[in-house]
């Protein structure tokens, strides 16, 4: 993948937290990067990297029985975000 096609990416990425469906995770300590989505049977799931400036950490939550990905994972790569960020002593953004 270039260098260009990767900036996109990311650049979605991060859209999808600031102005898309994984909102609830852009309430992290750290700024971060993400997607949501559904399964065929049944689960939602967030997946996602943190620092979204400088990835150090990338997560990947999955829900069975849940109904949105963007609440439901989101929430969860968020709590794990924040415990992170605690544990290592990190900046708050």
């Amino acid at each position: 993948m270039s260098a260009w096609a990767a900036e996109q990416v990311v650049g979605f990425l991060a859209l999808a937290v600031s102005d898309g469906t994984a909102r609830r995770a852009g309430e992290a300590l750290a700024a971060v990067a993400g997607k949501t989505g559904t399964t065929q049977h049944y689960g939602v799931w967030f997946a996602g990297f943190a620092p979204a400036n400088a990835p150090q950490w990338s997560i990947c939550v999955y829900i069975e029985n849940g109904l949105a990905g963007g609440n439901e994972g989101a929430e969860v790569f968020r709590r794990i975000v924040d415990g992170i960020i605690i544990l290592e002593g990190m900046p708050i953004k």
